[in-house]
């Protein structure tokens, strides 16, 4: 049976937390300069914070980068409500649906909602009318990814635009832009390029009608992260951008713009056992051990965000003192267990890498993210609150 191990503690050094993310403030405003490099001096950089700065703190992120950006855009209204109660001053787009008990809030905060049809914008302006307010909006156009905005197909394209038209004519909305979401930017395949050109021309066709018509589209967006790089062509008057500001895309794009990650995960080792051949580690028994082992015991588990399923992959690894070790057994929901047979200088409160970088090693969020069936921007999303952000201002991150 396993007996009790290496009982040498180390002091801890600094962080007293069992689990945290250190975020790299100066490395993310490194990033967004790469990023409006892309850009010409007129084009508009709107920054996407959603799901907490994608894992990462929606507000440090945006006291970070409110100089280099030009709005901000969130999911909901909490997200948006948050950023103003911190002193973001910015504009602040929201994407998704402001609730009729919000819109009174969200004029006096200054907030931009969304035009996610016609039948629903129709609704707040009736809403503001009774309250004699005035909502500042952006009009979604769906050209083709059938999810949200008003449905722009071309067999209805004209009546899309008397819907539109009517929504700039209506004096409780404040028209300050329109928008639309590409489903295939970046893709090589033909037909993917071709569907990604029509949205643009579906998109192009409306703004050709207001203007025709006179009437001011305000800022006109369309390109995400993917198309602002592949598409400079599309940029209009603003880009949306969110994963590259973290360091976040594929390992191509990341190479290519010299980005890097913002953000080390890591937690500490609670305790080490020495383990003996023949034994089962952590539920059903799934990790054998086939020789004497030194198991360590650490303070992370999938309630922490970190995915059960990452413990049956070949590929996942975990640093300690910047070797790669592997997970054994299943994770808990509040800690796992690791090989610690090769490191035999780790000991109790030593710290685990599982995301980032320990000396020259590197844990990337694509690799965790394919292995999860997912992808990157699931991962760093994916950090619990139980994960401590921990904002750091130095260069050279990894």
């Amino acid at each position: 049976m396993s007996e009790t191990g290496n009982t040498e503690y180390k002091q801890r050094e600094q962080l007293p937390y069992r689990t945290y993310a250190q975020v790299n403030l100066q490395q993310l405003l490194e990033n967004t300069k790469k990023v409006k490099a892309l850009l010409k001096p007129q084009t508009k950089l709107l920054s996407v914070l959603k799901a907490d700065g994608y894992g990462h703190g929606a507000v440090q992120v945006a006291r970070t980068i409110e100089d280099e950006s030009d709005w901000f855009a969130v999911a909901s209204f909490y997200e948006a409500k948050e950023l103003r109660e911190h002193g973001i001053t910015k504009p602040i787009l929201v994407f998704g649906f402001l609730d009729d008990s919000h819109v009174e809030e969200a004029v006096q905060r200054d907030i931009t909602c969304s035009a996610l049809s016609y039948e629903y914008a129709m609704h707040l302006a009736h809403l503001c009318e009774q309250k004699k307010l005035r909502l500042s909006m952006h009009i979604k156009l769906d050209t083709g990814f059938h999810r949200l905005g008003i449905d722009c197909d071309e067999n209805r394209l004209q009546e899309a635009y008397e819907e539109v038209r009517q929504l700039y004519e209506t004096e409780a909305l404040h028209i300050t832009g329109i928008y639309t979401h590409f489903s295939t930017a970046g893709s090589k395949v033909a037909q993917d390029e071709a569907f990604l050109k029509r949205q643009y021309q579906l998109f192009c066709e409306i703004l050709q009608c207001l203007k025709e018509d006179q009437i001011d589209p305000g800022i006109r967006h369309c390109c995400n992260s993917k198309a602002t790089l592949t598409n400079p062509e599309m940029h209009l008057d603003m880009v949306r951008v969110g994963l590259y500001l973290y360091g976040l895309g594929s390992d191509a794009d990341i190479e290519y713009l010299k980005l890097k990650p913002i953000v080390n995960w890591k937690a500490r080792i609670y305790a080490i056992r020495e383990v003996a051949q023949g034994e089962g580690i952590g539920y059903s028994r799934t990790f054998i051990t086939p020789k004497p082992m030194r198991i360590g015991v650490v303070s992370l588990g999938f309630a922490d965000g970190y995915a059960r399923c990452l413990y049956a992959s070949n590929k996942v690894y975990v640093l300690v003192h910047g070797k790669k070790t592997r997970i054994l057994g299943k994770i808990c929901m509040d800690v796992m267990m690791i090989d610690l047979t090769d490191i035999p200088e780790a000991v109790v409160n030593d710290t685990v890498t599982v995301l980032g970088c320990d000396g020259e090693q590197h844990i990337s969020a694509n690799l965790l993210g394919k292995e999860t069936g997912g992808t990157a921007v699931e991962i760093t999303c994916g950090m619990g609150k139980r994960v401590k952000r921990v904002y750091e201002n130095e260069e050279g991150s990894c």
